[in-house]
């Protein structure tokens, strides 16, 4: 080994990093030296503070006096923790299930906090001397507990409290500034509980001082109008703090990537319109922003009104330079409809719109509004859009929008909708041959008509998801791919205990379900 040149033992040791494990790596720091010196800044890269080694076995804080210096990003896990109002609920559930009770015991002596495992007090002081060894980290994720049952959130709110705390009180001296910030499975009780409480603020305020990315996957459960009020202040809020952003994304808990169809229904039978109009996207409050560094913003798998669109196009249109939108389905408030024949709905809110005609002073036709509000915008990537629909009636459900191409080329909707927002020349129109051209609003834009370039001929050029795992992915990486450059983030013992947990969950509530229709069929028999 000693005889072979550094530059051949560097490109060998480059493909073990490139084709093994982490913990591989690791082990072939053992053979000499020279790999040591190599393997050790990417071995030790990243580092994870999770529930199982704050409940098992606590870090030994002592070896990140040797490797501390190494680590530049840092994966809080704490997903399988378990709510203590959480656990409370089920055992109260499912209280006449012996199985049940032995797997709420478990949850409560294995997976919540308290003496047994580690209490709010160890987390804090353990972050803390994580923190205080590894200086050079510029990027944390933090994944927050998920609970099986919406609204049991004091768990996960301590811990966001408590890992924002210790960011806040890093050591000023030597510490990099925290440039990558990824916070997962945020409940929105949890960031509105922390709004109330001035200190949370400033720590807030402290740790987003110097992010140029930020990630944040929240769950919306609460319908409450001041709940939403305070919800929709606090992430823009927390978004806006920093005065060097440069990546922002949003990722929602509405939809799934494989959503079918491109419309779906909500009946006011089922929920109020307040209720309905929660599940969306909060628009920017006055204290947000401002957003004078802001490049690429990204939205994924959520509701959105197109008021919130438009609002977007306003308050960050100057510097967007990209725009990504993924599953995002555009909110259409049937009711207001009353009275109206079908063609009034289908014009009431839309992602295109119908070619060669504004929109009606009561729409919103979202593409030409972004074009000239986002005056700095240069790429813009959609897949996955579709509409959600208030209604009272089977008639409304007969809508269609603008989800057919209307020159039968057979484009999806999101393709239609990237090709108007950014400029590209329409295909011909089936009946006159000339191109398909969408106005804008407002006449005074319709110069926007003649600066035309050519349409997308590759899938990545205008689909958000092949773009992302093809080519690459500047607002979420650090949450799809890893904060490693060669390891993905090790999640795979958190996402089989939420699995456990919710299969089981599920198994007790068919067996509650079959025994409370079981005692019913007997009382009826019995009258």
């Amino acid at each position: 080994m000693d005889k072979l040149p550094s530059e051949i033992i560097d490109l060998i040791l480059d493909q073990c990093l490139i084709q093994l494990t982490r913990n591989n790596v690791l082990e072939l720091r053992l053979v000499c030296r020279a790999f040591d010196c190599h393997l050790k800044r990417w071995g030790c890269y990243n580092l994870t503070l999770d529930y199982w080694r704050m409940m098992d076995r606590r870090p030994q804080i002592e070896a990140l006096q040797t490797i501390g210096y190494h680590c530049r990003s840092l994966l809080l896990d704490f997903v399988p923790l378990r709510d203590d109002r959480e656990l409370n609920f089920n055992e109260q559930l499912f209280r006449y299930n012996p199985d049940m009770i032995e797997f709420c015991d478990t949850l409560q002596r294995e997976f919540s906090m308290h003496e047994g495992t580690f209490t709010e007090s160890d987390f804090l002081d353990t972050l803390g001397q994580v923190l205080f060894y590894c200086r050079s980290t510029h990027m944390v994720r933090l994944a927050l507990p998920f609970p099986m049952i919406p609204g049991h959130t004091e768990t996960a709110t301590r811990i966001l409290a408590n890992a924002f705390k210790a960011l806040a009180n890093r050591p000023e001296e030597g510490s990099e500034p925290l440039e990558v910030l990824v916070i997962d499975l945020v409940p929105d009780i949890s960031l509105c509980h922390m709004w109330t409480n001035p200190s949370d603020i400033a720590n807030v305020f402290t740790v987003m001082a110097k992010v140029k990315n930020l990630v944040i996957s929240y769950r919306q459960s609460e319908t409450l109008p001041e709940v939403v009020l305070v919800f929709g202040a606090s992430i823009w809020s927390v978004a806006g703090s920093s005065s060097c952003l440069e990546t922002l994304c949003l990722i929602g808990n509405v939809h799934s990537s494989n959503s079918r169809p491109n419309r779906t229904w909500t009946n006011s039978m089922d929920t109020t319109p307040d209720e309905w109009s929660c599940k969306t996207l909060p628009r920017i409050k006055f204290q947000a922003g401002p957003w004078t560094t802001l490049r690429c913003l990204e939205l994924r798998s959520m509701n959105v009104s197109p008021e919130v669109m438009l609002q977007l196009g306003v308050e960050m249109g100057d510097t967007l330079q990209e725009l990504y939108l993924h599953d995002v389905w555009l909110m259409v408030d049937g009711l207001r409809a009353h009275g109206e024949d079908d063609a009034w709905l289908n014009d009431l809110a839309l992602w295109v719109g119908h070619p060669g005609r504004r929109p009606p002073e009561h729409a919103s036709w979202v593409a030409m509004e972004l074009r000239s509000r986002m005056t700095a915008l240069r790429i813009c990537r959609a897949s996955s859009l579709g509409y959600e629909t208030y209604v009272d009636s089977d008639r409304d459900r007969l809508a269609d929008f603008d989800l057919r191409d209307p020159c039968g080329l057979g484009r999806t909707l999101a393709q239609r909708f990237v090709e108007v927002v950014t400029g590209c020349e329409g295909p011909p129109d089936r009946g006159t041959g000339e191109p398909v051209k969408y106005l804008p609003a407002d006449a005074s834009h319709d110069h926007l008509l003649h600066e035309t370039k050519p349409r997308p001929s590759q899938v990545v050029e205008y689909d958000t998801a092949a773009y992302h795992f093809c080519v690459a992915n500047p607002t979420s990486v650090w949450l799809d791919r890893g904060m490693h450059e060669f390891f993905p983030d090790k999640t795979e013992a958190s996402a089989k205990a939420v699995d456990y947990f919710t299969s089981n969950f599920a198994t007790g509530m068919q067996e509650l379900r079959m025994r409370l229709l079981s005692e019913a069929s007997r009382e009826g028999a019995a009258a």
